[in-house]
């Protein structure tokens, strides 16, 4: 039984230009918006002892596309031929319509609120869920199961508490073995500076992109250590 269930992001990098501020932006300022759209998926196989194998795969880079020629205040100006434009970049990435409405509000909420030029980054991350049953333990059964291409599962990710979301450690990354590596969630470098999220099981995330996961998820998208959720 499977089922695929998207999470997404809106985000720019905070990082203000020197002397520029959002009434400063000139007109024809041109904040490239790009796309990225990844696979990814979460097996739970249950046996007759009720022992499970939880298997998961990181999110895969499968299509991306940036537009990069439309003046932000035509964007804003002109918000039928903006949605259209984004949702043609969405749809030619297999993303529902009525994902792309949530989607399309926050890179407008993004356009309208930032001060800098910086490029806009939107990542569509698809996560198949299934659950499976096996009777044969044996070692070769499990191997062959652990290999079999993953799909669905019908039960939604449990989310982390609220709580624990307005109490995580937030650092700045000033730390060059930090910045070396990049985000999982969204796939994209970290710089220095930055804002980011370090959860208990030690591992970083930008801010934006680990509250938005753990609004959906309690387990850490890497190692999938489990958070603090609603239902503890």
């Amino acid at each position: 039984m499977s089922s695929n269930y998207y999470q997404f992001f809106v985000r720019q990098i905070r990082k203000p230009l020197i002397n520029k501020t959002q009434s400063q932006l000139p007109e024809d300022a041109v904040l490239p918006i790009s796309f990225k759209r990844y696979n990814s998926s979460h097996t739970i196989w249950a046996s007759e002892d009720d022992e499970e194998i939880d298997i998961s795969q990181p999110p895969v880079l499968t299509a991306k596309e940036t537009i990069t020629k439309v003046p932000r205040a035509e964007l804003l100006s002109d918000r039928r031929a903006s949605t259209v434009l984004m949702s043609e970049v969405l749809s030619r990435m297999d993303v529902p319509e009525r994902k792309q409405k949530v989607i399309l509000k926050d890179i407008f909420q993004v356009l309208e609120s930032t001060t800098t030029e910086l490029p806009i980054h939107v990542g569509i991350n698809r996560i198949t869920f299934r659950l499976g049953y096996i009777r044969d333990r044996s070692n070769e059964m499990i191997q062959r199961v652990t290999n079999e291409s993953m799909a669905t599962y019908e039960a939604r990710p449990i989310p982390a508490s609220k709580s624990f979301i307005k109490d995580l450690e937030r650092v700045s990354l000033d730390d060059s073995d930090n910045v070396k590596e990049s985000c999982v969630i969204c796939m994209e470098c970290f710089e220095v500076g930055v804002q980011a999220i370090r959860l208990p099981c030690s591992h970083f995330f930008h801010e934006e992109c680990s509250v938005q996961w753990l609004m959906t998820s309690h387990l850490c998208p890497l190692c999938r250590y489990p958070m603090p959720c609603e239902e503890d």
